[in-house]
């Protein structure tokens, strides 16, 4: 459960509480007031993380380099509404210089030609491309090598895949033979039993 401020308060609202949808445990028990709506997840993660409201504007501009130093990204998950195109012109307007892509913004099917020019807007845009997923990698080695040629054409460095258990040793094998290549595994928490 996150706490949050709304404006003009000094202390955090125990009232107000960031929705996390199913896996939000703390259901409360009467109904809520206007005050103790819940905000939406995303907006408010991309809003809080670099000071701006969803629409993509700085509620307050850092002086000096942009967030003195600390190198800050963001996976297209979070504008996920928006295109390629749209996406990199936000990041672009709130000084991020790391992205990580999300394969609807790419699709695997995309031909070696889209994957080149995706990858060149990226980096034209002064943009570093750090990773690419959520990638639910299927069970059979034609499928998975298919996801590491994808990250291998757009360069992204590491994968950040979700994979069934009895694929992790040909997981580890295929990785091998990808160079540059790493492998994140996600995990959705208790409630699911895969690594």
């Amino acid at each position: 459960m996150l706490l949050c401020r709304r404006a003009g308060q000094d202390k955090p609202n125990p009232r107000v509480r960031v929705d996390h949808g199913k896996h939000n445990r703390y259901q409360p028990a009467k109904e809520r007031t206007e005050d103790e709506q819940p905000l939406e997840r995303k907006p408010w993660i991309l809003g809080t993380a670099v000071g701006t409201h969803p629409a993509g504007k700085w509620a307050f501009k850092p002086r000096g380099e942009a967030f003195r130093g600390l190198k800050v990204g963001l996976t297209t998950f979070s504008p996920s509404g928006m295109t390629l195109d749209a996406t990199i012109a936000l990041l672009k307007r709130l000084d991020i210089s790391y992205v990580s892509l999300k394969p609807f913004h790419l699709a695997l099917e995309s031909t070696p030609r889209k994957r080149t020019v995706a990858r060149r807007k990226i980096s034209d845009s002064g943009l570093a491309l750090l990773g690419c997923g959520l990638i639910e990698l299927p069970p059979e080695e034609r499928g998975m090598r298919a996801w590491f040629d994808y990250a291998s054409d757009i360069g992204a460095a590491t994968m950040v895949v979700k994979v069934q258990q009895p694929s992790l040793r040909m997981l580890e094998r295929i990785v091998r033979g990808y160079e540059g290549i790493r492998v994140a595994i996600h995990t959705h928490g208790p409630e699911k039993r895969d690594p």
